[in-house]
């Protein structure tokens, strides 16, 4: 998610974006927009990460308590 919002390259996709000469969402634009325009692939990355996190033990859980 760094990758996307401040244009880094850490990650495979963050090296290819930054070699395309993305900058990130937040470069310029307040954090609001930048989360807007990339609402998308962000939500995305949400989502996997929050699926990943569901599954490693006494977490699941934690998880449910919220909903």
């Amino acid at each position: 998610m760094d990758d996307i919002r401040h244009g880094t390259d850490v990650t495979g996709i963050g090296t290819l974006l930054h070699k395309m000469g993305a900058h990130g969402v937040y470069n310029g634009n307040p954090e609001a927009v930048g989360d807007f325009m990339a609402s998308i692939p962000l939500g995305a990355l949400r989502a996997a990460k929050g699926g990943a996190e569901i599954t490693q033990d006494g977490k699941g859980w934690q998880e449910r308590k919220t909903l």
